[in-house]
């Protein structure tokens, strides 16, 4: 009964979700998609994009940039049966990491403070495809949204 009453419960909620093209996402001050990690030393990661690589920002609670220091970045991305790791290089205030082929895949950005430390984990799923309103791409895309921000 107790099974049945969580099965129904759940098929409701999933019925009351609304559906939509677009998820909702925040851009940054550098125009990438902005993640809120769970770290009181790093607020947040911007994720955007330049010359067929990602490019990722450490920004601060106010939204400036931060100095890397120590801190590490790993990025898996692909179909999840064969998942790539990107390799990622550090350059001045950024990450960058290649982005690997393919129009749709989930990207997983793991972040450590330090080496050692847990690693502060951001989840994507990647769409190379072009929004019809504002021609970007579909993981970078907030038009539509009335509850995404941008901050600049």
């Amino acid at each position: 009964m107790k099974t049945t009453l969580l099965s129904a419960f759940a098929i409701l909620a999933l019925a009351a979700t609304p559906v939509s093209a677009h998820e909702s996402l925040t851009i940054g001050p550098n125009d990438g998609r902005v993640f809120d990690l769970s770290s009181k030393t790093t607020p947040h990661l911007e994720v955007g994009q330049k010359d067929g690589k990602f490019v990722i920002h450490v920004l601060d609670k106010d939204d400036k940039p931060m100095p890397l220091g120590d801190r590490t970045l790993a990025i898996t991305a692909g179909e999840r049966s064969a998942p790539d790791k990107l390799k990622v290089e550090k350059s001045g205030e950024t990450f960058t990491a290649p982005i690997p082929e393919g129009k749709k895949y989930p990207v997983v950005f793991q972040l450590r403070e330090k080496e050692g430390a847990k690693p502060i984990n951001a989840k994507m799923n990647y769409d190379a495809s072009n929004c019809g309103e504002c021609n970007r791409p579909e993981w970078l895309c907030s038009c539509g949204m009335e509850d995404t921000k941008k901050k600049k």
